[in-house]
């Protein structure tokens, strides 16, 4: 059990790392498009100098600032929360940027709007994000997804070639695969641990395509889900049945 644990936290402080890479790359005027394929599996044409990027999460707007800070225009109020690892230069200038609502509460449809961005990042699992484009202007969304750690290293990778920094966005990826290589080599034990993730309330647990149940995984652990087979849930459950650990 301590393996997992100090496997998990050394999990946390990579993460944690990869968001504070930081390079600047200037773009020119949106002359031209490119067509990607974002994390929903969708191909989209984007411009090809993104200028402006706006995201309804704060994991994406970490996932931007990390490839070119100064193409980040508005950010989620937790992210501003976050910032206190960064410099002192870089959080007074992201503490002047607007502040905008929008995955778990009412959308800053307004604010966004008004701000004109080349590109809205967004979530795959958001219920509503086919529609986003329609409610925020018919501006173009890219989907990335934060429920795996293979799934954050590919949507670093994807947020590269949209902010015009594939290089950035590829260096990110290989520190990603590199560290958890060499946590796996650590962690594939035969009597894995079976480890119940309480969040938030001890009755309540993150489902089995979130974040927190790749790490466990990823740590050598046996998640609650796993082991009890139990329906997928992408968000907080209530699992308030007796089970052994």
């Amino acid at each position: 059990m301590k393996k997992i644990f100090i496997a998990i936290v050394v999990i946390l402080a990579i993460i944690g790392a990869i968001y504070s890479f930081t390079d600047i790359n200037i773009g020119g005027k949106n002359t031209n498009t490119i067509k990607i394929t974002d994390m929903r599996g969708k191909s989209i044409e984007i411009p090809k100098n993104v200028n402006s990027m706006v995201n309804l999460n704060a994991t994406i707007d970490q996932m931007a600032y990390a490839i070119d800070k100064d193409k980040l225009k508005a950010v989620q109020p937790n992210f501003i929360d976050r910032i206190v690892i960064l410099s002192k230069q870089d959080q007074d200038h992201l503490s002047t940027l607007p502040r905008i609502n929008a995955f778990y509460k009412p959308m800053s449809t307004e604010t966004i709007i008004s701000i004109h961005p080349d590109i809205i990042g967004d979530l795959t699992k958001d219920p509503k994000i086919e529609t986003k484009s329609d409610e925020l202007g018919n501006a173009v969304v890219v989907a990335f997804c934060k429920d795996s750690i293979d799934e954050i290293k590919d949507s670093f990778k994807l947020m590269g070639t949209v902010l015009g920094n594939e290089k950035r966005g590829q260096d990110i990826y290989d520190f990603i695969s590199t560290e958890m290589n060499m946590i796996k080599t650590k962690t594939d034990v035969q009597n894995k641990k079976r480890v119940y993730y309480a969040n938030g309330k001890d009755y309540e647990s993150p489902g089995p395509e979130t974040i927190m149940n790749s790490s466990l995984k990823t740590a050598g652990a046996i998640p609650y889900w796993d082991e009890y087979n139990l329906p997928s849930q992408t968000h907080r459950t209530a699992a308030s049945v007796a089970f052994p650990l």
